[in-house]
């Protein structure tokens, strides 16, 4: 990692990644929701929205259209202490990631409409995470009112939607110019670029930015000194959620007694004789905000459990922890559990960006990204002991939320504004530097806030009219830290199989600004795109990086299946994969493969060992495969492969066992962006087959029309649910030679193709025009719209393009049609030797006929009024650069080869992807359409509970 500073003060760390082909860009900041006064709470979060909206060189609707164009994601999150911006883009198109980045930093725009505009969206994301969620604001942001007694550590970050209507433009300019200044700000390169040409490019486009001086109040106050307890009622749940909080050592101060807090949270789970107990070191993220940042342990509660119990167990746990002689086994679980998950959530460039500018602007230590690992493995029981036996007398702070009938929360506190003194003096380095006396202006609006002499108008460059299609709200975006730091828990609370379909085959793949954004027109005086180091122009598709992964390749039979081992120098752990064909049994019944799949790693007990050294392993189905999903730390193959074989081994577990499904919500509360899956864990006797998803259950209704009606036999264990023919994959940084012999010696010769079901047998095609699956949850419809080929050909380049042409990319045919009436993307797979094109949608209630009407023509039209060059070249400029997405990281390069290699596609399909969407000439495109969607009417399967005969009608 490189570190340098402009001349305007602006900090550039560059993190080189040679292998991947993309590059992450992000500004950091160093002003959060700690900053906003009393009546201006939640501004910090609206002003991030409207940051998106329009900028001096970027109209307005304009900013993301640019970045989807390239196949990238962008988004931001607004914390404590920092608000960060970020994009994903292909490496060659680095200038104009930087340029939007820095345009934006310079002058951005702000106008009545886009202040409307955005707290509309705000006022849904603020109802969606407090009022719709269950268990809304649990254990943030009610925890810290009780925790903290200053208005900046205490108050609700989202704020108040009617207080918020109040902002001006005029207040908008006055923030920017108090905070959004070079010197306050981190920028963070991280992926395929050199050093040199990073830095060039940052100098350029950046060193130009006038700097203002930025004061940053001291928010540390003194923990509390005596217990404090909230109780809220909460309707439409079953169990009481309580939440413990505590004040943590201060990271800048005392980073080593946070750790050791960090080490001693992760423990303490297993110490507890509770199920479903979840612990955590910060509302978001650990070291994800300077002092007082907040210890978190949740819980729900079974039965006639009390709520004074839970905080008793707890302390009577670290009680014990605190004289304990023997911690070293489980300090070294927990350490290497950190390390490993650790690795694991920064190995893509968008999540090291992240990290690196986030601890450079909190703590001047952007080096914890590589140092934490060693950091952990130094932490020493004494220091676990001393840990707990602090916690043990720190008097809790409590939130209490029971089943009730209506819904009760406490009216917020009436807060101190004046900084609680402190004793000690605040160090002179990084941005600590910045601390200074409390601004006594605290309460005014920030209008208010200029120096004098300061412009109320900062962009002084032609911003552009409003876009007449108005854009929807921006809303932050970025994965939910619930699915990254707990992702058998998100399952577990969502209730919903992941669906795991290639990028291409999506909408708006890795987008989740809803819907398709307004195309901006590119404005004049922008740079031009290319590669600041090799000058490449990413006109046909941006090339992979500039380290290829697939030398020494090993692939080779494995039984009946196929093994394939890729060495990857950036892997610190080794990704498995493996890939079976459901059996017949497994076909037939769905819902049984599903909860076999749920059940079987815990109760062979193969899941707890591999989580002892850090690694993970999980099934899933979807109803037609059965997917392994693991990674195993350095040195650990051999006893990950040992496990597996445990899990082999195992039968099927008796019918009334189901491992516990009641957890609450887990104590990283997302950033102020995100949305969680609802906390309503189903009853135990929920039908099975329930268990699927929407579209999981149109394909399993669409695969029983096409299997042969003899008996299907019965699932005993892993073996029978699943038929010969598994596809393994494991992306590690070993000689693939190694990881071969180490499958040879751990499972033998038949490896991981243990498929002993038999295969589903092909019968007469009886599905009709329209197969109705009537379903009354949820409220909206989901229509599958299909057309079936004699063959797959999964891998065929021209037929990638001609479904992203209709659905599968940024400004596909469907991206353009649906309106707020159905959200729609285009996709393809098989069964049986037989290939499918289809179209999924989600539909508004009542809107089922006009849209299948509405689909049907978009599908037609493919034939009747064929893709162009320039639509064509949009698309697969599109479709290239998202291709690159595959190799970000050994884990997503794990996954896309698991599913290309299960349809006999190449190892090339998915490496050499972009190159080869590139070389496709655009009547083979033509051509491609043609097949797929033809001229006859697609057939329909619809869920739901909208009528099928609107859908015949509609096709008919």
């Amino acid at each position: 990692m490189i570190r340098a500073r402009l001349g305007n003060g602006l900090r550039v760390l560059v993190d080189e990644r040679p292998e991947c082909a993309r590059v992450a860009v992000g500004v950091h900041y160093g002003v959060g929701f700690r900053t906003e006064p009393p009546g201006w709470e939640g501004f910090a979060h609206l002003f991030e929205h409207l940051m998106f909206r329009g900028s001096r060189h970027l109209p307005i609707g304009a900013f993301f259209p640019e970045v989807y164009a390239v196949g990238g994601q962008a988004g931001g999150h607004t914390h404590q202490d920092y608000t960060e911006f970020f994009q994903i883009v292909p490496a060659p198109v680095l200038r104009e990631a930087l340029f939007r980045e820095a345009d934006r930093m310079r002058a951005p725009a702000f106008t009545p409409d886009s202040i409307a505009e955005q707290l509309a969206g705000v006022a849904v994301e603020i109802r969606a995470m407090t009022v719709d969620r269950p268990y809304g604001g649990f254990p943030w942001p009610l925890l810290p009112a009780v925790l903290f007694r200053t208005h900046a550590n205490a108050h609700d970050g989202y704020g108040d939607v009617a207080r918020l209507a109040r902002v001006t433009p005029e207040d908008c300019y006055a923030f920017f110019h108090r905070w959004y200044t070079p010197s306050n700000a981190v920028l963070t390169i991280s992926g395929g670029v050199t050093a040199a040409g990073a830095l060039a490019l940052a100098d350029e486009l950046f060193g130009d930015i006038p700097d203002r001086p930025v004061t940053v109040p001291d928010t540390r106050e003194p923990p509390p000194g005596e217990r404090r307890w909230l109780s809220c009622g909460e309707p439409g749940v079953r169990r009481t959620a309580v939440a413990l909080g505590a004040v943590l050592p201060d990271p800048l101060r005392e980073l080593p007694r946070y750790l050791a807090y960090q080490v001693l949270a992760s423990m303490l789970p297993r110490r507890l004789d509770r199920p479903g107990v979840d612990t955590a070191c910060g509302f978001f993220d650990p070291l994800d905000a300077l002092a007082p940042d907040t210890l978190v342990i949740t819980a729900l509660l079974a039965g006639r459990d009390r709520p004074a119990s839970f905080p008793a167990d707890v302390d009577q746990a670290l009680r014990r922890l605190s004289t304990d002689e023997e911690l070293a086994a489980d300090l070294d679980r927990s350490v290497a559990g950190l390390v490993a998950a650790h690795h694991r959530r920064h190995a893509e460039p968008a999540a090291r960006c992240r990290a690196l500018g986030r601890w450079e602007v909190l703590f001047g230590r952007p080096e914890l990204l590589d140092q934490l690992p060693a950091l952990w493995r130094s932490t020493e029981p004494q220091a676990l002991r001393a840990a707990a036996a602090d916690l043990a007398e720190t008097p809790w702070a409590i939130v209490e939320m029971t089943p009730a009938d209506r819904r009760t929360r406490p009216a917020p506190p009436t807060l101190p504004t004046e900084r609680t003194p402190q004793p000690d003096s605040v160090p002179s380095a990084g941005r600590f530097s910045h601390f200074g006396p409390a601004d006594p202006a605290g309460q005014l609006g920030f209008a208010e806030w200029l120096p004098p002499g300061a412009p109320t108008r900062v962009a002084s460059g032609p911003v552009g009219p409003p876009d007449a299609r108005r854009s929807r709200p921006v809303p932050d975006t970025g994965r939910h830290p619930t699915s990254a730091r707990w992702p058998a828990l998100a399952r577990r609370l969502s209730r919903q199989p992941t669906e795991r379909r290639p990028l291409s085959e999506r909408s708006n793949a890795g987008d989740r600004h809803p819907g398709r954004p307004n195309a901006g027109d590119r404005h004049p005086g922008r740079p031009n795109a290319g590669d600041p180091v090799s000058g490449r122009s990413p006109a046909r598709g941006p090339k992979p990086g500039r380290r290829p992964l697939r030398a020494e390749l090993l692939d080779q039979p494995n039984g009946d299946g196929r093994l394939v081992a890729l060495p990857d120098p950036r892997a610190t752990l080794t990704q498995l994969r493996v890939r079976w064909p459901l059996g017949a049994a497994g076909i037939a019944a769905p819902g049984g493969a599903h909860l076999l799949a749920a059940r079987l790693p815990s109760v062979s007990g193969a899941k707890s060992k591999v989580e002892a050294f850090g690694g993970t392993l999980e099934l899933a189905t979807d109803g037609q495969w059965l997917d392994l999903i693991g990674d195993a730390p350095a040195g650990r193959l051999r006893h990950w492969l040992a496990a597996f074989a445990d899990l082999l081994a195992a039968p099927a577990p008796p019918p009334d066992h189901f491992p516990p499904s009641d957890h609450p919500p887990p104590p990283d509360h997302p950033p102020l962006s995100d949305h969680p899956p609802p906390d309503r864990p189903p009853p135990r006797d929920h039908p099975p087959v329930a268990e699927l998803s929407a579209f999981a259950l149109a394909d399993v209704a669409w695969r029983r029309c096409r299997l042969s009606p003899e008996p299907a036999g019965v699932i005993e264990g892993l073996a029978q649910l699943v038929a010969p023919g598994a596809v393994a994959v494991l992306v590690s940084a070993a000689d693939p030679a190694e990881v071969a012999a180490a499958v040879e010696d751990v499972l033998g010769a038949r490896g991981f193709d243990l498929g002993a079901g038999r295969a589903p047998m092909p019968g007469p095609d009886v599905a009709p025009p329209v197969l109705a699956v009537p379903r009354a949850a949820p409220a909206e419809d989901h229509l599958t719209l299909y057309r079936v080929h004699p063959e797959i050909r999964y891998a065929d380049p021209a037929r990638y393009l001609a479904t992203g042409v209709l659905g599968g990319s940024y400004q596909a045919r469907l991206s353009a049609g649906g309106g707020r009436d159905y959200q729609a993307y285009c996709g393809r797979d098989g069964f049986l030797g037989a290939g499918r094109c289809y179209v999924r949608a989600v539909v508004r209630p009542g809107m089922l006929g006009p849209a299948a009407k509405d689909i049907a023509g978009r599908i037609a039209g493919l034939v009747t009024d064929p893709p162009g060059s320039a639509e064509i070249a949009s698309v697969r400029r599109y479709c290239a650069a998202q291709a690159l997405s595959l190799t970000d990281a050994p884990a997503a390069l794990a996954d896309a080869l698991g599913q290309a290699l299960a349809w006999g596609a190449a190892v090339d399909s998915v490496t050499g992807l972009s190159e080869r969407l590139a070389e496709v000439t655009d009547a083979e495109v033509v051509r491609a359409c043609a097949e797929l969607f033809g001229t006859e009417p697609p057939r329909a399967v619809t869920v739901g509970p909208g009528q099928a005969d609107e859908v015949a009608r509609a096709l008919s």
